[in-house]
């Protein structure tokens, strides 16, 4: 279980889970007043499900199928972010 200790640098979720939903660890990990950037995934949703996610804090939502590599440069691009380092920007 994740203490706050050592955090790591993004965390990237599914929203879809059997016990937990990733909006449930967005709103566990608020509860401990932890900073660490969320990316969920999701093979359905909506418009709305997007704006609760951004609502609940998530750094970004990416919605399945996706290209691997799109996922590793925005993960790269966060957590650079997050260090306070320049990260450069693919799109």
């Amino acid at each position: 279980m994740y203490d706050g200790r050592n955090p790591p640098d993004v965390i990237v979720t599914d929203l879809m889970m059997p016990r937990v939903s990733g909006f449930g660890v967005l709103e566990k990990l608020r509860d401990l007043e932890s900073n660490v950037p969320i990316v969920l995934v999701s093979a359905v949703g909506d418009d709305n499900m997007d704006i609760l996610a951004r609502d609940l804090g998530a750094a970004a939502m990416m919605h399945k199928p996706f290209d691997f590599a799109v996922l590793r440069d925005l993960v790269v691009r966060i957590a650079s972010h997050e260090n306070g380092t320049s990260a450069a920007t693919h799109g």
